[in-house]
């Protein structure tokens, strides 16, 4: 074993905390799970590790944890930290994966929820990479060619391997100098092209409302501060983030406290803001026994309750004792001992055009992937988007997907569309937790139960799996 190796062995080394976690099983999950998830997420960053090397490996992973350390560090005076983007995208995902075994104190939860659900999908399907011919070249391929973008490779890999997972057996096409799709799948003398599309996580209005938002919210701490109550915050915009002043928070919230009951109430045709005082006993009985991560859901759970759904935007300001769990301090790493204060506020926009803006359609996406077929041979598309944007946002897309897809006419010898609306959870207690709702059009021969409408889930899985979305 080289030193290299060796080094690598023991950065991954899985940590103690491990132990006196249990692997999930039906009665606590949809999905019988039956490997933790440190062996599926090794298992895949072992197979993405082999295409170049430990000694390649190494180098790009000390990169990204130099600049990781040094963001860290950057926003130590932060709670609410602006997003995070690295160059070598890949490597990233990889790092986190490192950080999820190895040092899980040290994670950032916000971007490990939605990474290492698409990396422990593939660790949990690798088993049916036999029947996937190029698979390593796709793998090397996103490792290095596509190490920036990463997303749309990572979800051809999960589709190929579910179609694997259902009997197929499956070929990567490579990439030339004419349109092609992404796989070849054959099964009991069938023959389908595959094509895959992944659209970008979030729309760029909803990137700049939530940015909005945060200036919005900064504005108001002080008016928070000055009250001296610990108090969260429900938020609902009727109308465009951007067409309110940026002080008209703080002038709400100063209408509202001090608060005399336990909850108040301001509304107009801007906004809907309720404001009660923050119920510490589940947060001062979880401090009894452990520390509290700044950057977590947890946190957020145990202030907001109720009033923090799942994937919400969130905003926080803390006071309290502070200690880092890492040698080299950093936002990511601080826990919190004590909280003498706090102020927190969940925001949401019902405005019926910020809702049409953040609610993307699928047509363009499925228009390219048309383009990558030939007009003879039969296929199938799979299309993955995230569903981020909360319920409003989410039966809004569906009913634009909805009626796209039956309207469009140049389809090829296209036989299916399945759409994945693909919901990761920023969880306040779990590392892996991901949520898919599928909807097939079939314009060809009925093949539904061949073909994997789930892919993140188990492949077979919508076979029985409730009727409705995930988001609702």
């Amino acid at each position: 074993m080289s030193e290299n190796e060796r080094r690598l062995k023991s950065l991954m080394r899985t940590h103690s905390t491990w132990a006196k976690v249990s692997t999930l099983t039906a009665e606590d999950s949809d999905v019988e799970v039956s490997e933790p998830d440190p062996v599926v997420l090794r298992r895949a960053f072992d197979a993405f590790v082999a295409q170049i090397g430990v000694d390649a490996w190494l180098t790009r992973r000390d990169a990204i944890a130099a600049e990781f350390q040094r963001k860290s560090a950057e926003l130590m005076g932060y709670v609410d930290a602006p997003l995070l983007a690295f160059d070598d995208t890949i490597a990233w995902y990889l790092y986190l994966c490192e950080l999820a075994i190895a040092r899980p104190y040290e994670m950032p939860t916000y971007y490990s929820s939605r990474t290492l659900p698409f990396i422990g999908v593939i660790g949990r399907k690798l088993q049916y990479a036999g029947s996937v011919k190029n698979l390593d070249a796709k793998l090397r391929e996103t490792m290095t060619d596509r190490k920036r973008e990463p997303d749309g490779f990572i979800f051809e890999v999960i589709v190929a391997l579910s179609y694997a997972e259902l009997g197929w057996t499956v070929e990567f096409l490579p990439e030339g100098g004419d349109p092609t799709p992404d796989m070849r799948v054959e099964r009991s003398g069938v023959k389908l092209l595959v094509e895959c599309k992944r659209m970008s996580s979030r729309s760029q209005y909803a990137i700049e409302e939530e940015a909005l938002w945060r200036l919005h919210w900064e504005e108001a701490v002080p008016s928070l501060r000055e009250q001296g109550q610990s108090v969260w915050l429900d938020v609902v915009a009727h109308a465009r983030l951007e067409t309110l002043p940026n002080d008209w928070l703080s002038k709400r919230i100063a209408g509202l406290l001090p608060l005399i009951d336990n909850d108040a109430t301001s509304s107009d045709e801007n906004a809907t803001v309720r404001v009660r005082l923050i119920d510490r006993k589940a947060l001062d009985s979880d401090l009894k026994w452990s520390s509290l991560k700044l950057a977590g859901s947890k946190l957020r759970h145990l202030l907001g309750g109720d009033w923090v759904p799942e994937n919400a935007i969130t905003s926080l300001s803390v006071d309290g004792e502070r200690k880092d769990s890492s040698e080299t301090p950093g936002y990511f790493s601080t826990f919190l001992n004590t909280v003498d204060w706090a102020s927190g506020a969940t925001f949401s926009c019902d405005a019926d055009d910020a809702i049409e803006r953040k609610a993307r359609d699928v047509k363009t996406t499925i228009a390219r992937a048309v383009r990558q077929l030939p007009n003879d041979q039969l296929a199938v598309l799979h299309v993955a988007f995230e569903t981020l944007e909360g319920p409003g946002v989410e039966a809004q897309r569906r009913k634009k997907v909805i009626s796209s897809v039956e309207r469009m006419e140049s389809m090829k010898a296209v036989i299916a569309i399945v759409l994945h609306a693909l919901g990761p959870v920023d969880s306040k207690d779990q590392v892996i937790v991901i949520d898919e709702t599928s909807s097939d059009f079939w314009r060809g021969p009925p093949m539904k139960n061949f073909i994997p409408n789930m892919v993140i889930l188990p492949a077979g899985y919508g076979a029985q799996s409730r009727k409705g979305a995930h988001w609702l």
